[in-house]
């Protein structure tokens, strides 16, 4: 399968993860833990970088920074960071897109 369709297709899942982690949408649970074994099990790795620290020299995010003092603490994830992994060797295929607010 192409990866780009892969990485669409993860963006997708991603979002929906996320509005159902907002709604509490809990019948969703199970079948979505099924698509994330699936992503995993096909050698790919999604981080949301959500809540953790930001500086310039981060290389798996592109952020937006709508406020001038630090500490940059990422307060919106856009697009998860994705890894695809071969040879146990993980490789960026998909910068994090965060907004630090």
């Amino acid at each position: 399968m192409d990866e780009k369709l892969i990485i669409e297709l993860i963006n997708q899942f991603f979002e929906i993860e996320k509005k159902t982690k907002q709604e509490s949408f809990k019948r969703a649970d199970q079948p979505l833990r099924k698509i994330k074994w699936l992503i995993e099990s096909a050698g790919y790795m999604v981080k949301d970088p959500l809540g953790e620290t930001y500086d310039h020299m981060r290389t798996d995010c592109e952020a937006t920074i709508l406020k001038e003092e630090e500490p940059y603490v990422i307060s919106e994830t856009l697009k998860p960071a994705i890894y695809v992994v071969e040879d146990e060797i993980p490789r960026i295929v998909q910068l994090a897109r965060v907004i630090i607010k």
